[in-house]
């Protein structure tokens, strides 16, 4: 039987709140990585783009409602490329990658399927936290948080 709307309303209601903030952040999270490795301060973005240093930090936290026109500005302020993927997610995983000497610890945050194809890679780093609702920190080591109806927060950093 096929789904009605108020069923596909809910499902699209539900995945905002789990996925909001991932998705929110993955573009920030790519921007930060190019400037780190081309050692760019959120003041050089800001002066290459006529704007205040203030309205850059604000962005890069995930704070606002961005524009794809900001997401092209600020990847030629950083002379970057953005990967931006949408699509649909059932259900979510946090794994630990292992640990890179130059970045910290690796993590994959992407749906609980064999083939994977819905995943982002970050590295976690005493910098700024990112906070993902209704997540569960379970193992160090092994799986950090799965996303399902559980009332928690985990805090991840990146930078």
């Amino acid at each position: 039987m096929a789904k009605s709307n108020e069923e596909f309303a809910a499902k699209i209601k539900e995945k905002a709140a789990i996925w909001g903030a991932i998705r929110k952040l993955d573009p920030m999270l790519q921007l930060k990585t190019c400037m780190r490795n081309n050692n760019l301060r959120n003041i050089d973005i800001a002066e290459r783009l006529c704007v205040s240093e203030a309205n850059i930090s604000r962005i890069l936290k995930g704070r606002g409602n961005v524009t794809l026109h900001t997401l092209y500005m600020l990847a030629d302020a950083a002379e970057t490329e953005l990967v931006i993927s949408i699509k649909g997610s059932d259900s979510g995983i946090i794994e630990s990658s292992g640990t890179d000497e130059d970045r910290g610890e690796l993590f994959t945050i992407g749906e609980d399927r064999d083939d994977a194809s819905d995943v982002m890679a970050f590295s976690l780093s005493p910098g700024n936290v990112i906070p993902f609702p209704r997540a569960k920190q379970t193992d160090r080591d092994g799986v950090i948080g799965s996303f399902g109806g559980i009332e928690s927060e985990l805090c991840v950093a990146f930078g």
